[in-house]
């Protein structure tokens, strides 16, 4: 059952992020600072926390663990999953940050 439940999840966060990949040029975004240092913020440390995670499972288990191909395939795709997801969080917040150069203040004299 969590084979499955993680495949779905892998395969969602993957359709998503190939759909957003394509679409984000042609998004603009409001400036905000605060909003997108927090995306950032978010992004780095959910794939550090996901790769601190497998590295102590790795580690702490490594006598219990036996190598079965299927389950390193579906520990690589959830990785490549999780960087997917924080580099989408991270170019959404550096788009906030920066802000739609078409919405700059204009000083009318």
């Amino acid at each position: 059952m969590d084979f499955i439940v993680a495949t779905g999840a892998v395969i969602v966060m993957q359709v998503a992020h190939w759909l957003a990949f394509r679409l984000r040029p042609r998004l603009r975004f409001r400036r905000n600072v605060l909003l997108g240092h927090v995306l950032v913020f978010v992004g780095e440390l959910s794939l550090f926390f996901i790769n601190a995670l497998a590295v102590v499972i790795l580690f702490d288990r490594s006598a219990e663990l036996e190598f079965v191909l299927w389950k390193v395939v579906l520990l690589v795709a959830i990785l490549f999953a999780i960087c997917t997801y924080k580099y989408q969080l991270s170019g959404l917040g550096e788009s906030i940050l920066e802000g739609d150069p078409d919405e700059a203040v204009t000083v009318r004299t």
